[in-house]
């Protein structure tokens, strides 16, 4: 599927999201059969929301099943750095059958189709050198692709961060900053997101290494959530008709409430995932409840909808 040519535009101005405050107050929801009469297209986070990587979390399977019985379209949006068919493997592995969505699309993969299609100024890409940075160690991001992989960042043309690996250390981290920029390096970042879910608590993602070179006069060009580009190509990969009417499903306000909500979707907070680290000394619901809305004020991104887990 070849991208809209406004993909190319928001990723060459680095545009930011349009963020604005909302006036909307969020309605509590128990489970999703509460709304889902009222929408066609649902796209669903992956971590935090359907998994934590280890497995489905409780309720996830029942809720899909229940979304594939009403005729829904079902797309899970993820910023993972790793293409769709890599993440289509992962789920099933955790026990999430492809039956069970109509498509998947990745940060990864729409930054791969942008390489691949080479339009714009990804054309200045094509025939080029990057010093690769992924989550899996691996050059396989790379196939199909009319880009080489320097093992040196003074022999590369740019950086291209799709993840990070489980180990990667600090001194690596400043080195790659300081040395990209300083070699006047433009830096892709396929992989927004700010933290991750690991088995020792919320790590700093790749979004977070992005931020900081960019800080430090590095030129950066993001490409997933909250950014427009990645919601166009999933609802085009779904939608039926231009009245289909989409909500958004993520746990977090910076990402994927931001994102849906510059989209012109409606969205739905999972309190799980994310939220969950910031909401555990709360005890009761209703301290949670006003604990996200307090979050969700200093985000200036106000949810349709919260619900503590994505269940039927």
């Amino acid at each position: 599927m070849k991208l809209a040519s406004q993909i190319e535009l928001d990723a060459l101005q680095g545009m930011e999201p349009a963020f604005w405050p909302s006036p909307r107050k969020p309605s509590f929801i128990q489970s999703l059969s509460a709304i889902a009469d009222k929408y066609d297209i649902f796209l669903i986070d992956q971590w935090g929301v359907l998994h934590n990587g280890i497995a489905p979390y409780s309720g996830v399977i029942d809720a899909l099943e229940n979304l594939q019985r009403l005729g829904k379209a079902v797309g899970v949006l993820s910023n993972s750095g790793l293409r769709s068919n890599d993440n289509i493997t992962r789920l099933h592995h955790l026990g999430i059958p492809r039956a069970l969505y109509s498509s998947i699309v990745t940060s990864g993969e729409v930054a791969w189709q942008l390489f691949k299609d080479a339009d714009g100024v990804f054309s200045e890409f094509s025939g080029k050198r990057c010093f690769l940075i992924s989550s899996d160690r691996s050059a396989h991001f790379l196939e199909g692709l009319d880009i080489a992989q320097a093992h040196d960042l003074d022999d590369a043309d740019f950086i291209l961060l799709s993840g990070l690996n489980p180990d990667i250390s600090e001194s690596t981290i400043d080195m790659l900053i300081e040395t990209g920029v300083s070699n006047g390096l433009p830096l892709i970042c396929a992989n927004p997101d700010h933290m991750r879910i690991t088995n020792h608590g919320l790590k700093p993602s790749a979004g977070m290494v992005a931020l900081r070179y960019e800080a430090a006069g590095g030129a950066v060009i993001q490409i997933g959530k909250p950014f427009k580009e990645i919601y166009r190509y999933a609802i085009q990969s779904l939608s039926r008709s231009p009245k289909d009417r989409v909500l958004a499903i993520g746990d977090s306000l910076h990402h994927d409430v931001a994102g849906g909500n510059a989209a012109g979707c409606d969205t739905l907070l999972i309190e799980q995932g994310i939220l969950s680290h910031e909401l555990a000394e709360f005890k009761t619901a209703q301290d949670k409840e006003n604990a996200v809305m307090r979050l969700a004020e200093c985000e200036s991104q106000i949810p349709n909808w919260i619900a503590t887990t994505l269940s039927w």
